[in-house]
């Protein structure tokens, strides 16, 4: 399955909801890479500087993981002694579809140093049987 035109289109609505409605668009948006590695369906989000036990749900619903919650910052700072302010924070959502196959009962999710990776086992699925079938005439 490929999931590049999904994920671009997911990219491009934001940016259109962001512009239609006058919202900033440098929001916190984690980034993420998807990978399959032999029979484990692999997302792995940028999420650095959260709780992962409070600042994130992650859930399996109608064949897409969902990952969602909030980047806050950590102290905040008056517009006066304001320089550069690079780092994005908000509430943030990412949609990624399931192949064929996934075990949504075997999901593994693991925090480490910024990085969350969701592993979803993939059961192999029987290729379909292709068979020739006779026409009988009369």
């Amino acid at each position: 399955m490929e999931l590049r035109p999904l994920l671009s289109f997911e990219k491009e609505m934001q940016s259109l909801i962001d512009r239609v409605f006058g919202r900033e668009v440098s929001v916190f948006r984690p980034v993420v890479d998807v990978v399959t590695e032999g029979d484990m369906f692999v997302a792995t989000f940028e999420i650095p500087g959260i709780d992962p036990d409070k600042d994130v749900v992650i859930s399996v619903e109608n064949d897409v993981l969902i990952v969602k919650g909030e980047k806050t910052t950590e102290t905040e700072i008056d517009e006066e002694h304001r320089h550069l302010v690079e780092r994005t924070y908000g509430r943030f959502e990412r949609i990624i579809p399931l192949p064929e196959g996934a075990n949504v009962d075997d999901v593994v999710a693991n925090y480490d140093k910024g990085v969350l990776t969701v592993r979803i086992p993939v059961e192999r699925l029987e290729a379909p049987v292709s068979k020739k079938i006779p026409v009988s005439v009369g």
